[in-house]
């Protein structure tokens, strides 16, 4: 008997898995948590970001670094989901940098 349920198992249709749809207007959030972390993340990490390429000392800038150990402390007391969000936010921050050449920042550097 336990070898036709497990036959029945094997013939079961397996689901498939759900299209999302992703655009800038409707962006996706697997959770709350997660889009709580990533929204109030992304603007200290963009600013973070700009600190270090617009800083004299360069990626060791002191202003980044009070910033970042900052969101490092919020981070201690956000659930898991709200730590993948923040750690995203600094990916994409980092990528907008990298892909703007700094913007309107690196353009206003003096030296």
């Amino acid at each position: 008997m336990g070898s036709t349920l497990e036959a029945q198992q094997k013939k079961a249709p397996k689901p498939k898995k759900k299209k999302i749809k992703v655009t800038s207007s409707k962006p996706y959030y697997s959770s709350k948590s997660l889009r709580k972390g990533f929204e109030q993340r992304l603007p200290s990490a963009v600013m973070s970001a700009q600190l270090r390429q617009t800083s004299p000392v360069g990626r060791m800038s002191p202003r980044a670094g009070v910033q970042d150990a900052v969101a490092g402390v919020m981070d201690l007391f956000r659930s898991d989901e709200g730590k993948v969000g923040s750690r995203q936010a600094e990916k994409v921050a980092d990528e907008y940098m990298n892909r703007n050449d700094g913007g309107i920042a690196q353009k206003t550097r003096v030296f």
